[in-house]
């Protein structure tokens, strides 16, 4: 029962509306190429899709400025009662009214919104150019990292192997009395020396690629 509630919190903290599980050995897969990277981030990242958004909308409200130079009607129906009536007044009715505007001069004020709006459509358009130049710079810091954080994890576990061979071998020296026991205990601090090291340099690859992933909006 505490395993359900558990994979339940889970879910709910994810934001996933299931129950979810975890697992010891995640495999995190990374783009192939930095280029791969470049063109994933700028099709997932959300804000670089609400960055095209916002383009989108302000470019909508730039090519319906036209609607501000049309004419326009007005309709407007007054009913009416009164205490006295005649011939060419009745008591009670009603009114009706079509107005028809047509704006000449007012100022300056279409054109200064018209002006307006394609600022604001120019600023978009430049809010999405430095969304893109972030993005692929975080993208390529990102890649480096994972690059480097490879390279570190495998001379972490060359060293990690070489430490427990020559563990062996001292530990084969002591049982043939060519060294001592201290020996043996060095060798075997070394080893777990580099065992941690081993694991400390997978956990920073695991983090590099997890940065890789948000940067390319794979993650969350």
């Amino acid at each position: 029962m505490n395993l359900v509630r558990a994979q339940e919190a889970l879910g709910v903290l994810v934001g996933a509306d299931a129950p979810l599980d975890a697992t010891e050995e995640v495999q995190l897969s990374a783009a192939a190429s930095e280029t791969d990277a470049m063109r994933e981030a700028e099709a997932r990242r959300a804000d670089l899709r609400a960055a095209r958004g916002r383009i989108d909308a302000a470019d909508h409200v730039l090519r319906d400025s036209y609607a501000d130079y049309l004419p326009f009607l007005n309709a407007s129906v007054t009913p009416f009662a009164a205490t006295y009536s005649s011939l060419t007044t009745p008591g009670t009715g009603w009114q009706a009214q079509l107005v028809l505007t047509v704006p000449f001069f007012d100022g300056g004020l279409r054109y200064g919104a018209r002006e307006e709006r394609s600022a604001l459509l120019g600023e978009a358009r430049i809010a999405l150019e430095g969304a893109l130049r972030q993005a692929r710079s975080e993208v390529r810091t990102a890649f480096e990292e994972v690059q480097r954080d490879d390279l570190a994890l495998q001379a972490s576990r060359e060293a990690a192997r070489l430490a427990e061979e020559a563990l062996q071998m001292t530990t084969a020296a002591y049982k043939a009395g060519a060294t001592n026991d201290l020996d043996v205990l060095d060798a075997e601090r070394r080893f777990r020396d580099a065992q941690t090291a081993a694991a400390t340099a997978e956990d920073n690859s695991r983090q590099a690629r997890i940065d890789l992933l948000a940067a390319t909006g794979r993650f969350p």
